[in-house]
Order: C-alpha cells, then structure tokens, then sequence
C-alpha cells in the first residue's frame, strides 16, 4: 500500500512540474511581466485577445522593446518535447514609419546558449496568433546547443518591436 502511495504522489508531482505556464494578464496585474528599451509599458484593461494585455508604447528613441517573462518561466526545460510550443498572440499598430519584417518573436538564452525563432512579420492592426514549437528545427541558435540551452533557460523574451519608427504593440 505504501509503494502505491509514493507512486501515485510522484505521479501527481511530476504532472505538476509539466504543467503549462501562462500568463493572461486577467489578474488586473502585469503579473511579473517587464519590458526592456525605449518604450513604456502598463497594463491595459479590456483591449486584449479577449480581456487584459500587456502594452508597450514606442517612443522610437533607442533600443528594441522586449517583453521580459517573469521568473515562473525560468528553468529546466528539458522535459519539453516537439508538441509543447510557445504561444502569444500580438497586435501592432504603426504610429509612424515602417514595418522591419522577418523579425525573431521569441528568444531564449541561458548557459548552454542561445537561440531565436525563425523570422516572422505580423500584420498590422489585428491580432497576431504566433506558435513555435519547443523543437529545435523552428529555432536558430546563435550560440550553445539545443540540449544544453533547455537544461536551463534564464531569459525568456517576447519581441514587442516590430515598426522603424513609433508604435504600440500589445501581448
């Protein structure tokens, strides 16, 4: 009876450890979620896809916005395999300038290295569904390996860039 128990605990707990990360921003809060450049960044009631987003408003004076995951995204990710995917749907709006296509949407880096997404230009003014799979051949790494970036991810980033010029872009 006792090794039944201890089994079904460590089934339970390891379904726990794979259980998906999200984040819907549906808790009136950024909850964790920073950006990095010359941009603003807040939580924006009601305008999401549906309910709250993550907004980033571009002064286009400096360095690229990124959405910055907080640290409940940090890790081992090893566990993951090729149907596991990272998923955010995105809406750019161009003040002023010009759409910079075949853009990296996500980036991850940790010890074992570092590697983005293979390139994407999303539509302006409507809701962009981006989905790339935890598997090696959607990624370019630019340093490491595969194996070894996944045996920890420190940083995990969100373009929220996509105009040569002002914009707002909303996670």
């Amino acid at each position: 009876m006792r090794i039944i128990i201890t089994i079904l605990l460590v089934s339970v707990l390891w379904a726990f450890v794979q259980a998906q990360v999200i984040t819907d921003f549906d808790t009136d809060s950024l909850e964790n979620w920073r950006s990095e450049g010359d941009g603003r960044y807040y939580l924006e009631s009601g305008a999401g896809n549906p309910g709250n987003c993550m907004r980033v408003d571009d002064d286009a004076t400096g360095n690229t916005n990124l959405a910055i995951a907080p640290l409940k995204y940090i890790g081992n990710w090893s566990t993951a395999d090729t149907t596991d995917s990272l998923i955010t749907d995105i809406f750019v709006s161009m003040i002023n300038g010009s759409l910079t296509s075949n853009l990296w949407a996500f980036r991850i880096s940790g010890p074992g290295g570092t590697a983005t997404s293979q390139p994407v230009t999303p539509a302006l003014d409507q809701w962009n569904h981006m989905a790339v799979a935890i598997n090696p051949a959607s990624w370019i790494m630019s340093s490491g390996t595969w194996q070894d970036l996944l045996n920890y991810v420190d940083h995990f980033e969100v373009r929220a860039e996509y105009i040569n010029g002002d914009e707002f872009v909303r996670l």
